[in-house]
């Protein structure tokens, strides 16, 4: 792997298109858009924090939709035999899902591990000299500036998970905090920090 395959303080992917920049100069222009960049540019998949917990929150009703058909079945099923009849359909109702709880949350996992491991999130997060550009699915692209930011903080989360989180000059004020779940090593981690936090304090030198 070369050297620009692993610095995360290289742009690898052009923000607008999409389209590969490897061995492409540090300050040029995209191919084929023409969107200009420069060596200030870099961009990081992240994910929303709490995605595992909101990706739970569908799963619960597919737990629920897979198990209230068969289960309701079964119980009227059961209300035409014996108690003992009853009680064994019972009994195989909470085997079926408990059954269907372990397969959907494997493949789930499974889902995320493979996220996890082709670096891809549900944002894009694209740093510039200014500030950065956040890109999710069907919601409007957001913009914000270093100048809005006092500090940034990263601390593990799991693995080689790490919670990224840009504190704001004001609690209570907008523009609110950003807080991100990114990916990566240790070094490259500590080096995207340090480069945010050089970012931020030269913003709020200039005002």
């Amino acid at each position: 792997m070369s050297d620009d395959a692993r610095d995360v303080l290289r742009l690898r992917r052009c923000p607008e298109c999409g389209y590969d920049l490897s061995g492409l100069p540090a300050d040029h222009r995209c191919p084929e858009c023409g969107f200009d960049y420069d060596r200030s540019m870099f961009a990081i998949p992240a994910w929303r924090p709490g995605w595992r917990r909101r990706s739970r929150d569908w799963e619960t009703a597919i737990y629920g939709g897979l198990t209230i058909g068969p289960g309701l079945y079964l119980f009227y099923w059961g209300m035409q035999t014996t108690v003992l009849g009853l009680l064994v359909r019972l009994a195989a109702w909470v085997v079926i899902w408990l059954l269907t709880i372990v397969c959907i949350a494997v493949a789930k996992d499974c889902a995320n591990r493979r996220r996890l491991r082709d670096g891809r999130g549900d944002m894009t997060v694209t740093f510039d000299a200014d500030g950065f550009v956040v890109d999710q699915p069907r919601k409007k692209r957001t913009r914000r500036t270093w100048d809005q930011f006092k500090d940034v903080r990263v601390r593990r989360a799991r693995g080689m998970r790490w919670k990224l989180r840009l504190r704001p000059h004001s609690i209570v004020d907008p523009p609110f905090a950003f807080t991100a779940v990114i990916t990566g090593p240790r070094r490259e981690i500590a080096r995207l920090r340090a480069e945010l936090r050089r970012r931020i304090r030269a913003a709020n030198r200039r005002i």
